[in-house]
């Protein structure tokens, strides 16, 4: 686990010591915050004043108004940061995914002195990323549910959402932030799975140091390229196997 998390902490020297590595770290931070402030800016400014204006308004309204505003508002303030949590931060790590991927890959050049792809037409890369992550999804939907019902179980269910929480977010960071140079190699979904389990200890330790940051508003974009970077090098230490036989062959080293 102290291995895992060395990762990430090794992550900040590769980041600040390549301005070619920093540029590309700032692209992500850059999407993540104004997709952020475009949030916030829309939830103050049009789901507060959709609600409230359903509310009466005028200086002599009864006492008890004053308390539903204050109700309404605590309602909206939790309501908006489950949406930004998850939906906005979800969507920045989506339209970020492109720059992602060409950090992963400078990451892997400085690394190793090439980066390894598979060879994929159109049609192949199209039916792996749909594949690949519709399994994603999937998994991470049944988990998330299975563990939000077993929250309303006393006791039993309250334990095992307490313990598999931590465990399912460090799970899922680990899996998303090494993917980037598995994908490149052409690894299948139940390929990345068995990957992460050969490693289990060392991806528990990243996905976890990664996972703290998560509720940390715009930390979590900060230190975004710096997990991308970390599970990078945590994929190519040691390398990966060469690309599955399920997967195209690599294009040769043209070294």
């Amino acid at each position: 686990m102290r291995q895992g998390f060395g990762y990430l902490l090794a992550a900040f020297g590769i980041v600040f010591r390549h301005t070619s590595v920093l540029r590309l770290a700032f692209l992500p931070f850059a999407i993540n915050t104004l997709i952020f402030a475009a949030g916030i800016y829309l939830m103050v400014n049009g789901l507060w004043e959709w609600v409230t204006g359903y509310l009466p308004q005028g200086e002599d309204l009864a006492w008890y108004w004053d308390i539903a505003y204050w109700l309404v508002g605590a309602v909206i303030a939790v309501g908006m940061f489950g949406v930004l949590f998850f939906g906005f931060a979800l969507a920045g790590l989506i339209v970020a995914a492109p720059f992602n991927d060409l950090l992963s890959a400078a990451v892997e050049r400085i690394v190793t002195g090439k980066v390894v792809e598979a060879r994929f037409t159109l049609w192949q890369l199209a039916r792996y990323t749909i594949a690949s992550e519709g399994r994603k999804m999937a998994v991470i939907l049944i988990i998330q549910i299975s563990l939000f019902v077993a929250n309303f179980v006393p006791v039993v269910g309250q334990a095992i959402f307490l313990v598999g929480t931590p465990l399912f977010l460090s799970a899922v960071m680990a899996f998303e932030f090494t993917g980037y140079p598995l994908d490149r190699r052409g690894y299948t979904f139940a390929q990345k799975r068995a990957y992460l389990r050969s490693n289990f200890w060392v991806c528990f330790g990243f996905g976890l140091g990664v996972a703290a940051t998560l509720p940390i508003p715009l930390l979590n974009f900060l230190l975004l390229p710096v997990a991308v970077t970390g599970g990078t090098l945590l994929a190519l230490s040691p390398p990966p196997t060469d690309p599955p036989a399920a997967a195209p062959p690599s294009p040769p080293d043209p070294s």
